[in-house]
């Protein structure tokens, strides 16, 4: 992939963002809807997109403030810590500031959390050994309004005995911790644990483990959905939690029994589709896709 300029014609101009071409759709959308505003008003626009504010200069351009993901290249200068975001250098390159909103939103919305974005540059606090640990877990909890709420600790079955806490910003966590970032818009009390740098499993504030290894979303995350598969099939709930997986493309969650057979998928939009018997998950998803799954219970 490689960063290219999207740009929209106004009457005398153009409004141009540049970002990588993975984002492409969000560019040209939000390029949209900025096209639509009376163009007195562009110059000087400021965009505040939940990970960053973003800012329309007088040459049309949109920019964010700069900083380094750890997942794009560095971006250099950066002011001295604790500088206002107004005050950091800007960069044309808005790569990290849209990878950032929409991962998180979409992270949020997989689990049915709503999202309660960060800045970039708000503090996390940090034990210090986590940050040279395999294994680590982020809680957000309450805390002053002048950080984000999110604790960074190592996992371990015993507690130190001599907890040294210091606060770094979000970027220098996603630096050390890129696979971090999808997830720092989750609410209060959710917390997410980290074994060899990749996601392993988030849990929710009841406790209720909602994403299993690589973030991938588990049957759990949605009660109501969960309650569809478990009395369609007849099954208990724990029976269709360790009967289920998710499709990753579709969305949905397949859930199956082995006697009689019979498989159904269940999607967070109320969409569903039964099948009678059973065939693999290659197969099913192509039904899916050509499938009437608009009547409760339909079956193929």
């Amino acid at each position: 992939m490689a960063v290219r300029t999207y740009e929209v014609p106004l009457q005398a101009s153009h409004l141009r963002l540049d970002a990588d071409e993975r984002w492409a759709e969000e560019s040209q959308g939000l390029l949209a809807h900025l096209a639509t505003l009376p163009e007195d008003q562009l110059t000087d626009l400021t965009i505040d997109i939940g990970w960053a504010v973003l800012t329309l200069g007088s040459d049309l351009r949109l920019r964010g403030p700069a900083f380094s993901s750890g997942q794009e290249p560095p971006i250099s200068p950066e002011p001295p810590t604790g500088a206002d975001e107004t005050a950091r250098p800007l960069t044309d390159d808005l790569t990290p500031h849209l990878a950032a909103m929409v991962s998180q939103a979409r992270t949020s919305a997989l689990i049915g959390a709503p999202a309660e974005p960060i800045r970039f540059d708000e503090d996390i606090t940090v034990e210090h050994d986590a940050l040279d640990a395999d294994s680590i877990y982020i809680k957000r909890t309450g805390w002053p309004e002048d950080a984000s709420g999110w604790h960074l600790g190592p996992l371990t079955a015993e507690p130190s005995e001599h907890i040294h806490l210091e606060r770094k910003p979000a970027y220098e966590i996603i630096r050390t911790f890129p696979a971090l970032l999808d997830f720092l818009a989750l609410p209060e009390n959710y917390l997410v644990g980290l074994v060899g740098g990749q996601v392993d499993a988030v849990f929710n504030p009841e406790g209720t483990r909602v994403m299993g290894a690589g973030g991938t979303p588990r049957l759990e995350a949605h009660p109501a959905l969960l309650d569809i598969a478990a009395e369609e099939l007849g099954l208990t709930k724990p029976e269709a939690i360790a009967y289920s997986i998710y499709h990753r493309d579709h969305g949905y969650y397949l859930v199956w029994r082995e006697e009689p057979a019979a498989m159904i998928a269940v999607h967070p939009n109320g969409e569903l589709l039964r099948l009678d018997g059973l065939v693999g998950p290659d197969r099913f998803a192509e039904l899916w896709a050509r499938g009437d799954r608009t009547p409760r219970g339909y079956s193929l």
